[in-house]
């Protein structure tokens, strides 16, 4: 079973990167796949043969404990439990880096092409808004990585 899965994902994948004049996508021996869409979002796949899924992931920016506001950890926290809903990004705290990390949970069973497509462009746009909404908050002290607002027009 994991053989076909990963066969598919392999599949998935080279015609992703196809579409997306992509070079070089493929799942290496952790699952993982790392990627640069338009050469400017970063963004990494995981393929989970225990869940039967690819879970998207970016880091969005690093934590400085001493700035942190009642109000940017509530946006944090209720961002947090975004992924209970279906095809919404989450938000959590990678431990070793000390920096928010987005994903996306995408189930294989229904994953095409197109939708791989249609999940990537959404999550690189969602990420565009979370920052968006983090700087609204006027938290200084947040260092961001280089996903910026400044091309919201992205092929994917």
């Amino acid at each position: 079973m994991y053989l076909m899965f990963h066969n598919y994902i392999e599949q998935l994948l080279k015609e992703f990167a196809d579409r997306a004049n992509l070079s070089d996508v493929s799942l290496n021996e952790d699952g993982l796949c790392h990627l640069v869409i338009n050469n400017k979002y970063p963004l990494s796949l995981r393929y989970s043969s225990n869940s039967k899924r690819i879970t998207l992931f970016s880091e969005l920016s690093t934590i400085n404990p001493k700035s942190i506001t009642t109000t940017w950890l509530t946006l944090v926290l209720n961002t947090a439990f975004n992924s209970f809903n279906e095809n919404e990004p989450g938000i959590g705290k990678h431990p070793e880096s000390n920096s928010l990390v987005a994903f996306l949970h995408l189930d294989l069973d229904k994953l095409t092409v197109d939708s791989l497509e249609a999940s990537v462009a959404y999550f690189i746009e969602w990420q565009i808004k979370w920052l968006q909404s983090e700087r609204s908050i006027n938290n200084p002290e947040v260092s961001h990585t280089n996903i910026t607002s400044q091309n919201h027009s992205m092929r994917v």
